[in-house]
C-alpha cells in the first residue's frame, strides 16, 4: 500500500459466462478487502462482494456484506452481468466508509459504523496489514476476472 495509506479506488473487472449457475454454499466471493493479523497469523476478510442466488428464478445476484454477525438483507442486491465484461470499484476511506459502484455507476455505500473499514478491524488501535483480493472464492463453474488495481487517494 502507499505510504499514504489505504483510501484509495479499487476496481477490477469480471466475466460472467451467460451459461453460468450459481452453486454456491449460500456465497460465492469475488472482490474484497481482507486484514491480516501476525498472532496467530490468519486473514480474514472485512469487507465484500459476494455473488448470491436469487430464490425465484435463475438470476445469480452481487450483495456486499461484511464481517458483522447479521442476516443476509437484499434490498441492495443486484442482477450480477452475465455475458459481458463488468466493473466493479470502491472508493475506500478508512475509518469513514466504502461507495460501491456497478460499471460506473453507484450503487450503495457501507459505513464504518456497521463494520470497520481499513486496517483496525478489530479494534484493538493496532493496525494490520491490508490485502485487497479478487477471485472466485467458494465458487464453482467458471468466472474470469482482469484488471485488477488500486488508485491512492
Amino acid at each position: 500500500m502507499p505510504p499514504s495509506g489505504i483510501d484509495g479506488t479499487y476496481v477490477a473487472w469480471f466475466f460472467i459466462p451467460t451459461d453460468y449457475q450459481y452453486a454456491g454454499n449460500g456465497w460465492t466471493n469475488i472482490f474484497q478487502f481482507k486484514v491480516t493479523e501476525q498472532s496467530p497469523f490468519k486473514q480474514d476478510p472485512t469487507w465484500w462482494v459476494n455473488l448470491t442466488d436469487n430464490p425465484t428464478d435463475d438470476v445469480v445476484m452481487l450483495h456486499v456484506e461484511n464481517a458483522a454477525a447479521g442476516v443476509h438483507n437484499p434490498a441492495n442486491d443486484v442482477p450480477a452481468p452475465k455475458g459481458r465484461w463488468f466493473q466493479l470499484r470502491a472508493d475506500l476511506y478508512e475509518g469513514v466508509g466504502i461507495d460501491w459502484y456497478l460499471d460506473g455507476v453507484f450503487w450503495q455505500s457501507s459505513s464504518n459504523a456497521a463494520w470497520p473499514v481499513g486496517r483496525d478491524s478489530d479494534g484493538s488501535g493496532t493496525p494490520q496489514s491490508f490485502v485487497f483480493g479478487v477471485g472466485h472464492y467458494g465458487g464453482v463453474g467458471k468466472l474470469y476476472t482482469d484488471d485488477a488495481y488500486m488508485i491512492a487517494k
